[in-house]
């Protein structure tokens, strides 16, 4: 017989401890080993702008992972090749592309936004003459950078761009946000003296059988007294097919440059 002696109840809690601790890492050593290789889709989210691409990684890929699902394959469409997602943004909305990995399902959102846009896409303007520039679906904040600010001085105030002719010439405006960048090309004339001919006038001499000679009236509205900013949005407005049917047919023959001209000859009759 083989008999123990213990010098005192400290040896046995000792080993009773040591017991509960091993029977507990037993447990979670090989929860933490699943955790470290755990399917991980990076990132997790995405935001795109209609039109433009991303991935989405994979890792702690085990065998082989496959795209199971799209949600809205009309908002993105996305491939898997070589445990790497390609995205392509097609419309706004949401989608959610979800992977499998054996028994592992990851789900990854993609965000679709539109892009930021800027109207009218161009200015021409006279020396000393303001026109305004909105911008539509910026992300984020939109910024301004100008290539000849002597030609024309921009400001801007949330999203609307002040412009302002100074003297002849011509300037791009770039106007961006996080994700896009637009140019508008701003054209300056000179100030017609009193012995020269306005550039909107032979443009203009359309409306004179309606409005009468330069917008006096004759029999329909009158045009003089109105802001060349007014003539301008109604003119644009009519040019966009809205409204009287008898102005748009008039002003679809028009580019903006030309109803930006017709409407300053107008406003300073």
């Amino acid at each position: 017989m083989l008999l123990v002696k213990f010098d005192n109840n400290g040896e046995m809690e000792k080993m009773r401890r040591s017991h509960v601790i091993c029977s507990f890492a037993s447990l979670v050593l090989p929860l933490v080993a699943v955790a470290a290789h755990a399917l991980t889709l990076s990132p997790s989210s995405l935001t795109l702008v209609a039109g433009g691409s991303g991935t989405i990684s994979l890792s702690s890929v085990s065998g082989t992972a496959s795209l199971v699902g799209n949600s809205a394959p009309l908002v993105a469409s996305a491939t898997l090749t070589s445990n790497r997602i390609t995205v392509k943004a097609l419309a706004a909305g949401t989608t959610k592309l979800t992977v499998k990995n054996g028994k592992e399902t990851k789900t990854a959102t993609v965000t679709v936004t539109l892009p930021m846009t800027v109207a009218p896409p161009s200015l021409l303007l006279t020396v000393g003459q303001s026109a305004t520039l909105t911008i539509r679906n910026p992300t984020g904040a939109a910024q301004v950078s100008n290539s000849n600010a002597t030609v024309a001085r921009a400001t801007l105030a949330g999203t609307v761009v002040t412009v302002t002719g100074r003297v002849a010439g011509s300037a791009n405006l770039v106007i961006s946000d996080s994700k896009t960048k637009v140019t508008v090309q701003v054209t300056v004339t000179s100030v017609a003296s009193s012995g020269e001919i306005h550039p909107g006038r032979l443009l203009a001499s359309n409306c004179f059988q309606c409005h009468g000679t330069n917008g006096s009236s004759g029999g329909f509205d009158q045009l003089q007294g109105d802001s060349g900013a007014d003539l301008l949005e109604k003119l644009r407005k009519f040019a966009s097919g809205d409204g009287d049917s008898i102005m748009a047919a008039h002003a679809l023959g028009y580019t903006d440059a030309q109803l930006q001209l017709i409407a300053d000859f107008l406003s300073k009759q």
